[in-house]
């Protein structure tokens, strides 16, 4: 089986590759806050709710 990639898709993630750390600071922000789980649960009770 042979995987194609999109060569525009790669260029995408290489030209935004700087971003990644400030990211992944911001993501480990978040987790320490607890927000990611106070997002997940009120995304969970909405999606029950419909």
């Amino acid at each position: 089986m042979k995987i194609c990639r999109d060569s525009a898709l790669v260029d995408g993630h290489r030209k935004h590759a700087d971003l990644a750390p400030r990211l992944a600071a911001a993501l480990k922000q978040m987790k320490a806050e607890g927000l990611i789980e106070r997002y997940r649960v009120d995304a969970l009770r909405e999606s029950a709710g419909r």
